[in-house]
């Protein structure tokens, strides 16, 4: 039977696959942002995600999300890093 870990190393490359384009295109403007309101801020994202999930179908952006709560979980993490940016 399968595990949800045994899905881990593949689930990975795709969240680094689109961490580096969100790189590419938004450089490092996640350290701009702080802690305060990222809760809301992920939400309104992910309203986006689910309304266009809804006009158009097909997979839901899972790794987008898992990127986000990695974000996330850094800013609360290491907070010191939004200070040292």
């Amino acid at each position: 039977m399968p595990r949800v870990i045994d899905f881990l190393d593949e689930f990975i490359e795709e969240l680094e696959y689109d961490l580096l384009k969100g790189e590419e295109k938004y450089r490092n403007t996640w350290l701009e942002r702080d802690r305060e309101n990222q809760v809301e801020r992920i939400l309104d994202t992910h309203e986006t995600y689910y309304n266009n999930w809804l006009k158009r179908g097909g997979n839901y952006p899972w790794v987008s999300v898992a990127g986000n709560a990695l974000i996330a979980w850094i800013r609360d993490t290491y907070p010191e890093l939004s200070e040292e940016w």
